[in-house]
């Protein structure tokens, strides 16, 4: 293969696919700064905000750093920590071939592992790694081998081994306040000087809460472990040197400088070097799903010019060493030197790479040499961490908590200040409640040194005994309550029907387990366009060549189509005519037949070449298999398809003895995508079977009727949108219309026997449809286009693609290079050059704006064309249609040979090589010949105007950031109800600081000018209708939502477009725009950021997050949104079909935007006001129990003594209060979700964090003190001169608190059920069960008092009935008093919503009956 002729292909998200030349020494670059990503997970360290080759580019927030074996990364992002090792939080899935638990790390040493509190140690500084064919070095021990030091291919999850469990995962436990602070409470009761209780039983809470998360661990770690086994116990063929042979082995016993064999359908062991194939050409097809989520296969290939250097592939006569960096998280990006024994290097790149966990698809088999392995692969140095996200609830609880601490304290110091005060008011012998130890001596009864009840040294050991009493006040089981209260409140979610796709099966998912209720307290919504907000299912509707629009309108059969089935393409007739009408006038210039040109006859056939070609689609004969789609973790993929569908498929495989083309089945019969006529020159032949038929004027069967419609925001209206009429053609009037496939145009002749032939086909003619897959939709809905029109892409291969042309004919071209696309360039080139004639063709589609500066007019027609497109383009995007650019260069050989040895030089160079790369694009880039522009219609998912327009109503800011430009944009705002006609637009445009400084400025100003004209003329009124409308649920307001605004209201609606190049000037902090941008959008109820890029999509939520301080969600489905969704307070992806980066990157995964109005306005607001008011009676019920002990000392010294038994104390949270917070936690709803779905502004309640303020607690505990006075003294008072004795009263002191806690919970329901009155019955009868048989059988217990028989005789009692009964009602009825006035006179706006709903519902039961 010539130089000139080395395969230049790839995908185009990926910059790694792009061209690569000998690969020069790396050099260091990490420095501070936004880095970016190539692709999924790919990461650059350079300088600043960087810009890649990716169309898929991502950033992540500074401090991410690559890892090299064995070290961990940091990531700061939104209030998310990721840590080394193992923490609390979600793991990220990658491998559905595995198992959830893929964070895998190679094995570790059993020292290192018992010594788990040690950082690892320093890597390996080198920078590039030397990899030896272990097969050529038998001779050398493995301990002096070169190879020795690289990681092996044994991976292992699991946290623990059977000597570190325990010890470790008590480590990690006691990282935890609550859990530390019971520790130490438990240690001091070992000091005999001031335990209160039995040694033993102080343990007892500690061990149950520990206890409780330890088997929890441990059931995750054995399940860790047998997917660690599955996974290392694999079978895979390994090259043995000794025997010459391959052998089975295992995953485990794989190494770095193997070779290995994989089979198809296998999964990839680790990362390898491709270096044979079945296929004939050495390239191979790999589907990445388990690695990124993309289900459409990739190609690969073995390095250049490496069969040409070493001739047919045998393994055991493979002898070169592979020079590649060291191992980093760069998914996308590879580069390596493979170093011949002739002393030759061979670059090798991504191209030439197969990662571990893909799976080998339509190939036989493929060899290769593994050159990383273990913890060492892309794909585990990717996902080595998981993420916490703190929610804003939780935030507020650990705020409470301290303030527990701080009354804690306090009163420890009142009793032991108190208990001091006691003691100083009698003789050291006759203090009460002080039992002493006197020793007679010659002078009498005195104490032994050291017992002396000095008052000071009393007083101190009284307070850490009140520290250990007073325990309770810190609510140790609230976060075991917390933790299962969130996972049954994500199992609800999961059940949710309507949170389902009946069409697809795909469920939502809760990848984060700890903000729920974060969902209830969203402020903005960040929401991308395409594919979130629209179906991301492409379908070409209009072109416009040589100077005329052809409309494609939408047929009746769309609206049935179901899932990701793809609309049939009917061709535009005048169009069609215009394609033979050219191929008419080509043939006669080629007959050299005078006839004069109307239109450049090219310019249309090239067009749909260039939509056929410049691609990265990979074409297939049968549709792409998938795991099956049952299972749970396959069901969130999606796949972009196009099947042909036509009469007659004649085979392209039984080709005539007469031609000169070779069987693709006999070159590889399992590739479906196996090159063409490779053994031999490329010709143009006829469609195989066919006779060649020349083009009439129109096919009787497409004789379509026009249709015509006025209305301006119809896509497809007849009206033309240029000078020239536009050409419309409606399918639907004619009932002998049906696809234009590439036999449809042939098959005219039926219609007319007496003039053609029929084509005769034969049964074994017939062959499966092909089936094109595509990386994105816009590419697919492209060649479907060029199919329609019988322009048919019928094969590709890394170094060479296949044409069918409109009149039946193979062309052959050969991929020379791909220049893939980018969000920097916005445009993506193919070259080719003509097998049989030679020429050389750029072909280039990209963004209008980066297109007509490189166009160049030959002719004065091409000057009105260009001009004529330019504002046909506009209108596009005024109707919503998304628009691409066609042009086409011709280049010479000797053009094209001095543009790839510049090429080759960008790519070798060490200092600015994406600059270079990025120059010598733009070079070849140039002086383009226009061959027209497309629009693609993505329409908008079903009820997203309607679920926006609810959004909006509740209160939310909603931003929409797409990459598209301004026109489309807004056309699609308008569409989707994000603005309203009634909405004022006010737009920041400007190419420098200054005119977007002054565009802002200007808005500010006139803002400012309307609220002063407004306060002068309508304050009286409007302060009127405040007042009046201040407690009423219809006077909640969607604009109450800017609470921090700088100036909240606003004289009318507003909506705001900000262009993509003003955003850049806002976003610089050099330029000092933020604030006055951010107090601008104050007074704007919606958002529109037009060609924003995925950097400035994170940084805009980081700024609305940092400085505004409000709670952000982010949603997107694509990987240009990760970056977005991960600094989000709340992530949500949308499994759509831009496969599963955004949902692996996401908090919670659902199918469709429609889903996110339940999941926040119904769901979200259940969460946030359950886990609120659960939280708020832990610390009621703490507060009040911890102050009824506290009032007995005051008849007890203080002498931290207790009149209730030390089990009751223990048992008392954890047992017999425990099951009510849980029931209010997972199953209570304040109202009913037809009200909250339909009543969208009582989101308000957890927008506004109302159901979690910081003066709750401090009411919750005005209400604790005064229920635990009721409590106690109505107690002491009953029993006052009476012959109890300590333990019967504190026993009904407990059965009261009991009584109280429960009841007062009951009376904080919102809705009752069983589980409601269960949780509550089971609590009681629990209480009565446990001191009955208590009482009954520990008469000699160890470490507790004789409790024998005293609930027994207590309750025979009447006033333990009288006074557990009255003490309730007492403590509740203050309550109760105030619940029932607020209800009837103020009720909030939930209540009277629900109350509505009730008597509706009553209503209409009554007129039913």
């Amino acid at each position: 293969m010539s130089e000139t002729s080395e395969y230049r292909r790839g995908h185009a998200r990926s910059a790694s696919h792009a061209p690569v030349g000998p690969v020069p020494p790396l050099v260091s670059a990490m420095k501070p700064g936004h880095t970016r990503a190539h692709s999924q997970g790919q990461i650059t360290h350079q300088p600043g905000h960087k810009r890649t080759n990716s169309r898929t580019e991502f950033t992540l927030p500074p401090g991410h750093q690559d890892r090299a074996s064995g070290r961990g990364h940091q990531r700061n992002v939104s209030r998310t920590t990721s840590h080394e090792g193992y923490r609390r939080g979600h793991s990220r899935q990658v491998s559905n071939a595995e198992s959830v638990y893929t964070i895998r790390k190679m094995k570790v040493p059993l020292m290192s592992r018992l010594i788990f509190w040690r950082r690892n140690g320093e890597n390996d500084t080198r920078t590039r790694r030397v990899i030896v064919p272990n097969h050529d070095k038998l001779h050398i021990s493995w301990d002096e081998h070169p190879n020795r030091g690289y990681a092996t291919n044994e991976v292992s999850t699991t946290k623990y081994t059977l000597l570190t469990f325990l010890p470790k995962n008590l480590w990690e436990q006691f990282h935890r306040f609550a859990n530390l602070y019971f520790l130490f409470i438990v240690f001091l009761n070992w000091v005999p000087a001031i335990n209160a209780f039995g040694k033993e039983l102080a343990i007892i809470p500690v061990v149950f809460v520990l206890g409780v998360t330890l088997v929890k661990d441990v059931y995750e770690d054995y399940r860790r472990w047998k997917s660690d086994r599955r996974v290392n116990d694999s079978s895979c063929l390994v090259f043995d040197g000794e025997k010459k042979c391959y052998k089975h082995g295992t995953w485990s016993q794989i190494r770095v400088g193997d070779i290995i064999k994989i089979h198809c359908n296998d999964l990839i062991p680790a990362d390898t070097v491709l270096l044979n194939s079945s296929n004939a050409n050495g390239s191979c097809y790999i589907e990445t799903r388990n690695l990124d989520g993309e289900n459409n296969l990739k190609q690969r290939s073995i390095p250049r010019d490496l069969r040409s250097q070493l001739g047919q592939f045998r393994p055991e006569e493979f002898n070169s060493s592979i020079e590649c960096e060291q191992p980093t998280t760069k998914i996308y990006q590879f580069h390596g030197t493979m170093l011949l024994p002739s002393s030759e290097r061979l670059p090798i790149s991504t191209d030439n790479l197969l990662l571990r966990n893909c799976v080998l698809k339509n190939t036989d088999w493929i060899e290769g040499f593994v050159v990383y392995a273990g913890s060492d692969s892309k794909a585990m140095l990717n996902h080595g961490g998981q993420r916490y996200k703190r929610s804003n609830l939780e935030e507020r609880m650990n705020t409470d908590v301290i303030w527990c601490v701080l009354l804690l304290i306090v009163l420890c110091i009142i009793g032991a200040v108190c208990s001091g005060w006691w003691l100083s008011l009698y003789d050291y012998t006759r203090v009460p409640f002080l039992v002493l130890d006197p020793k007679k001596t010659e002078k009498g009864l005195e104490l032994v040194p050291g017992t002396d009840p000095n008052p000071a040294y009393q007083s101190f050991l009284s307070f850490w005994t009140f520290v250990i009493v007073l325990q309770v006040m810190i609510p140790l089981s609230l976060y075991v309550t917390i933790e299962i209260t969130k996972l049954a409140q994500i199992y609800y979610i999961h059940k949710d029907p309507d949170l389902k796709d009946e069409m697809t099966g795909k469920e939502t998912e809760c990848r984060a387990l700890n903000i729920t209720e974060e969902l209830g307290q969203v402020q903005y919504i960040f929401s991308d366009k395409t594919g979130t907000l629209t179906e991301n299912n492409m379908i070409f509707r209009r072109c416009f060549v040589n100077g005329r629009d052809y409309n494609h309108p939408p047929t009746k059969h769309e609206n049935k189509l179901q899932g990701d089935e793809r609309p049939k393409i009917y061709p535009n007739h005048h169009l069609l005519n215009e394609i033979q009408n050219a191929e008419m006038q080509l043939f006669r210039s080629r007959s050299n037949i005078s006839v004069e040109f109307r239109n450049h006859p090219s310019r249309t056939i090239n067009f749909f070449t260039a939509l056929a070609v410049c691609n990265t689609v990979v074409v297939a004969k049968g549709a792409h298999q998938f795991p099956d789609s049952n299972n749970e973790d396959d069901s969130l993929t999606g796949l972009s398809i196009i099947e042909e569908n036509g009469d007659v498929v004649p085979s392209v495989v039984s080709q005539p003895s007469d031609l000169s083309i070779k069987s693709a089945s006999s070159v590889d019969s399992a590739s479906s995508t196996s090159c063409l006529m490779q053994d031999k020159p490329p010709i143009r032949r006829h469609l195989p079977g066919f006779h060649r038929i020349p083009f009439p004027n129109r096919p009787k069967n497409l004789n379509f009727s026009s249709v015509r419609k006025a209305t301006m925001l119809n896509f497809f209206s007849n009206r033309a949108l240029s000078p020239i009429p536009s050409q419309v053609d409606s399918p639907d009037s004619s009932p002998r219309a049906k696809p234009w496939s590439w036999f449809s145009t042939l098959s005219y002749s039926e219609q007319r026997e007496e003039e053609t032939p029929s084509p005769v086909i034969s049964s074994s003619e017939e062959r499966e449809p092909l089936v094109y897959e595509a990386e994105s939709p816009d590419e697919l809905a492209l060649v479907d286009a060029a199919t329609g029109y019988n322009v048919r892409l019928v094969n590709r291969c890394p170094t060479s693609l296949t044409v069918c042309c409109q009149d039946g004919t193979y062309v052959h071209y050969e991929i020379l290079f791909v220049l893939p696309f980018d969000s920097s360039r916005k445009r993506m080139s193919i070259i080719l050059r003509d097998s049989s004639s030679g020429k050389i063709v750029v072909y280039t589609k990209g963004a209008d704006s980066a297109m007509f500066p490189r166009l160049i007019a030959v002719r004065t027609i091409d000057e009105q064309i260009i001009a004529k497109t330019q504002i046909q383009v506009d209108n596009y995007a005024k109707l919503g249609l998304r628009t691409l650019v066609i042009a086409r260069r011709n280049l010479s050989k000797n053009e094209y040979d001095k543009w790839f040895r510049e090429h080759l030089m960008a790519e070798m160079a060490v200092e600015r090589r994406e600059a270079a790369i990025s120059e010598s694009f733009s070079q070849i880039e140039a002086n383009l010949e226009l061959l027209g522009a497309t629009g693609v219609e993505d329409k908008l998912q079903k009820l997203v105007p309607e679920t926006i327009n609810s959004l909006r109503q509740a209160g939310i800011v909603m931003w929409v950031l797409t990459g598209d430009k301004q026109e489309t944009a807004i056309n699609i705002a308008y569409s989707c109800s994000l603005f309203s006609e009634n909405m004022e637009i006010l737009v920041i445009s400007g190419r420098g600081k200054e005119a977007v400084g002054a565009s802002i400025k200007s808005h500010l100003e006139t803002i400012q000018r309307e609220q002063r004209d407004l306060s002068t003329t309508k304050v009286p009124e409007r302060s009127q209708s405040n007042r009046q409308s201040s407690n009423s649920y219809e006077g909640v307001s969607p604009d109450a939502t800017f609470q921090n605004s700088i100036c909240s209201t606003a004289p009318s609606m507003k909506g705001l477009v900000v262009e993509g190049s003003a955003l850049t000037f806002i976003l610089d902090q050099r330029c000092q725009l933020q604030y006055s941008f951010l107090e601008l959008t104050q007074h704007c109820s919606a958002v529109l950021c037009c060609r924003t890029t995925p950097l400035q999509k994170a940084i805009l939520v980081k700024v609305v997050k940092q400085k505004l301080k409000k709670r952000t969600l982010a949603i997107g489905d694509g990987a240009n949104d990760v970056s977005m969704i991960q600094t989000a307070d709340v992530g949500v992806g949308i499994s759509g079909l831009e496969g599963m980066q955004a949902v692996m990157a996401s908090d919670f995964a659902i199918p469709k935007f429609r889903m996110l109005n339940k999941l926040i306005l119904v769901h979200g607001h259940w969460c946030y006001d359950r886990l609120a008011r659960m939280v708020q009676y832990f610390f009621y019920k703490n507060t009040s129990f911890v102050l009824v002990i506290f009032w007995y000392q005051i008849y007890c010294g203080f002498s931290a003594s207790t009149m209730m038994d030390q089990l009751y104390l223990m048992f008392f949270n954890l047992f017999f209060t425990a099951l009510p917070p849980m029931a209010m936690g997972i199953l209570d709803q304040d109202a009913p979700a037809e009200v909250l779905t339909n009543n969208p502004r009582l989101y308000l309640y957890g927008r506004e964090s109302r159901g979690y303020r910081m003066w709750h607690y401090w009411i919750n505990t005005v209400d604790a003190v005064f229920q635990s006075l009721v409590i106690f003294f109505v107690a002491y008072l009953a029993y006052n001169n009476s012959k109890v004795d300590i333990w019967e009263f504190g026993t009904c002191v407990t059965t009261t608190c009991v009584f109280v806690m429960n009841f007062h919970i009951a009376l904080d329901f919102k809705t009752w059920t069983t589980y409601h009155v269960a949780s509550i019955l089971i609590s009681i009868v629990a209480f009565f069960g446990f001191a009955l048989t208590y009482s009954a059988v520990c008469s000699q217990c160890y470490g507790v008092p004789n409790p024998y028989w005293v609930t027994q005789v207590a309750m025979s009692s009447k006033e333990y009935w009288l006074t557990a009964g009255l003490t309730t009602v007492l403590a509740l009825l203050p309550r109760v008093i105030i619940k029932v006035l607020l209800t009837t006179c103020s009720p909030s706006d939930i209540e009277k919503a629900a109350i509505e709903h009730k008597f509706f519902l009553d209503h209409s039961t009554c007129n039913t009956s």
